[in-house]
């Protein structure tokens, strides 16, 4: 016997760490929407009315921070003009 503690059977070694995966994942999510709201609650009052009209739809891509809109969007075109040519 080389491991250490109980042995564990392939089953329950595959529902404990899809409980792990699923612990972390839910731990990232919840990380991820308290940072954002932290940093939307410091923003001034202007640019979270500015945020507010930027958004289009709840699944829209948020635009870079100190780039234009249409330097941003000949930013992501570039890659598939230069495959079409």
């Amino acid at each position: 016997m080389t491991e250490l503690g109980a042995v564990l059977t392939k089953k329950a070694f595959v529902v404990w760490s899809l409980y792990l995966a699923t612990c972390f994942a839910f731990l990232w999510g919840y990380f991820t929407c308290v940072t954002k709201d932290y940093y939307e609650a410091l923003m001034s009052y202007d640019d979270r009315k500015a945020l507010e009209a930027d958004k289009k739809s709840w699944f829209a891509m948020p635009a870079l921070p100190g780039m234009d809109k249409e330097a941003e969007a000949a930013d992501a075109m570039a890659p598939a003009m230069d495959m079409m040519m």
